[in-house]
């Protein structure tokens, strides 16, 4: 609050409050308007199981957007960032800013540059991430703080140290974008409300009782050439894994 009204900026900001109980806390991102008002607050919808988040995060429920300048800025926190379908809700709220702050390790920071660019490509908006730098005893953090303009392109890096990147949000350039390549238009809502567990086309209503395998599926150009009479005979199964995936840091 005292940063933003002795900048007369805009500051967002991570921070972690109690829940109504006071058993659990709340991973929020705030905003503070260069008055020094508080105007938005966040809850990360997403916690991170595989660091049993949720055993001390209570989750959020709801994307909420704040008004900056011409753009309509859509908050969310680290994690969230894996989950598209929080970016689409936003997006078919009216967002075309995305502010995404993290905790991101350094281990996975491909996934995040990857993720921050995808988010941009597939809602035709600007994206900002801010991600931090520095080691805690079991974690060494990436940095590679972005902005990232709505075809993808990478427009400030703030590569692996302590910095301050900016970049122009060109409002006008985004709409333009947005007009040449119309594909929000496409968009089908009804897919964006499916249910976890359909009760149709469901693999997992389908041979309840037999043993799950991976599969291998073959595809080929000339199946008769090849000699395959059916697309069964193009179906195998994979070899059991050697080894686990290591999510470990």
């Amino acid at each position: 609050m005292d940063l933003a009204r002795e900048k007369k900026c805009w500051v967002t900001a991570g921070l972690i409050e109690p829940n109504k109980t006071g058993k659990k806390g709340v991973n929020r991102s705030v905003t503070f308007s260069p008055s020094g008002e508080r105007i938005s607050s966040y809850a990360k919808t997403h916690p991170a199981s595989i660091y049993e988040e949720e055993k001390f995060h209570e989750p959020g429920n709801m994307i909420g957007l704040f008004p900056l300048g011409s753009f309509k800025a859509c908050p969310l926190i680290c994690y969230d960032l894996r989950f598209p379908e929080v970016f689409r809700n936003g997006m078919q709220k009216g967002a075309d800013l995305f502010i995404v702050i993290a905790c991101w390790p350094k281990v996975r920071i491909e996934h995040w540059i990857t993720l921050l660019r995808a988010r941009a490509i597939e809602n035709l908006s600007y994206v900002i991430g801010v991600n931090r730098i520095g080691n805690e005893p079991n974690c060494e953090y990436g940095g590679r703080s972005l902005i990232i303009d709505p075809t993808g392109k990478v427009l400030a890096d703030g590569k692996n140290g302590e910095c301050i990147i900016e970049a122009l949000l060109d409002y006008s350039i985004m709409k333009e974008w947005r007009n040449q390549f119309p594909a929000l238009e496409d968009v089908r809502p009804d897919f964006l409300h499916l249910k976890k567990s359909c009760e149709q086309g469901n693999p997992s209503n389908v041979n309840q009782g037999s043993q799950q395998v991976p599969l291998l599926i073959l595809a080929t150009d000339s199946v008769e050439e090849e000699g395959v009479k059916d697309t069964d005979s193009l179906v195998r199964p994979l070899p059991k894994p050697q080894q686990r995936l290591d999510l470990s840091l």
